[in-house]
């Protein structure tokens, strides 16, 4: 069930604190706290652990007077809390939209950032546009071995998704993810194949989708998400990871498997 509070008694405030629960919410809702001493950021993700579970709407009141409210799906809500005291969260399903899902409890994963308002890196430069993503052309040898591509990187913010083309020459397990610091800034992954475009799932400060894929050619997207208003000043760093391993598809009956005068 969802916990009291997302603060209990031996989190030391303005330490920060990030945290990855599965929670089962009842479809009628449920609130819980989180308490801060000093002007912070929140940032609460909720995803669904099961597909055909509906969105969730998070509102955040400090007394009666509201912070948030605001419905999610795929994204995340960060929040300025300006003053010290216990603030309520409120996580109520979208049972309109499922309504088998009355009277039941609801598995998400609520993924929850603190952190004080202290903005990003100033120590060195911090280019306004993000540099030129490249995974490569793929792995070498038609993909036969395992592959990996990672970049460390630093931009002032990500204003729109990036785009980058990822070559898959042979049916291959492919892992894409990203971290960041999500309180402050947040950064998601996604891979657009024919089906759709699947969205990374958020584990603490990771974004990452591993995923089977068979040969073609897949878009990754990268993007920073619901930022925070008025934006953080300073740099934001953040990683990004490509990897591909090969597996062979389960192989055709051979002739042991065949009945008698060589037939299935």
């Amino acid at each position: 069930p969802v916990p009291a509070t997302l603060t209990p008694s031996w989190v030391k405030l303005g330490k920060g604190l990030i945290s990855s629960q599965i929670y089962a919410v009842p479809s009628s809702g449920a609130t819980t706290t989180v308490r801060v001493a000093e002007p912070s950021i929140l940032r609460v993700l909720a995803e669904p652990a099961d597909i055909l579970i509906p969105r969730v709407t998070i509102e955040v009141k400090l007394g009666d007077e509201t912070v948030t409210s605001e419905t999610e799906l795929v994204g995340s809500r960060a929040m300025r809390l300006d003053r010290p005291g216990v603030y309520a969260v409120r996580l109520t399903p979208d049972t309109v939209s499922c309504p088998g899902c009355g009277g039941r409890s609801l598995p998400f994963v609520l993924t929850v950032g603190l952190a004080s308002q202290i903005g990003g890196d100033d120590s060195a430069e911090c280019p306004s546009l993000l540099p030129a993503l490249f995974v490569g052309e793929g792995p070498p040898d038609g993909g036969a071995r395992a592959w990996r591509r990672k970049q460390q990187l630093r931009v002032s913010r990500i204003p729109s998704p990036v785009t980058v083309p990822v070559m898959v020459p042979r049916a291959a397990v492919v892992l894409v993810a990203a971290w960041s610091q999500f309180t402050d800034r947040y950064v998601r992954v996604a891979l657009k194949t024919e089906e759709g475009l699947w969205v990374g799932e958020q584990r603490m400060r990771l974004s990452a989708l591993e995923i089977e894929l068979p040969p073609g050619e897949y878009v990754l997207q990268v993007e920073e998400p619901s930022g925070i208003w008025p934006p953080l000043a300073g740099c934001m760093a953040f990683g990004l990871l490509v990897s591909q391993a090969a597996f062979a598809p389960p192989a055709a009956p051979g002739r042991d498997h065949l009945g008698p005068g060589g037939q299935a």
